[in-house]
């Protein structure tokens, strides 16, 4: 049983670090497209 929550852990951990790297991404984006709109 202690398996089977490790890897529920691990699970989570893993849909966490997915969502941040979104984010990440999403915010880079959208400063790429902020700073070309400015400066063009």
């Amino acid at each position: 049983m202690p398996l089977l929550k490790d890897v529920k852990e691990q699970e989570e951990i893993r849909k966490k670090q997915n969502l941040i790297r979104i984010i990440t991404w999403v915010i880079v984006a959208i400063v790429l497209v902020l700073v070309w709109y400015f400066t063009k």
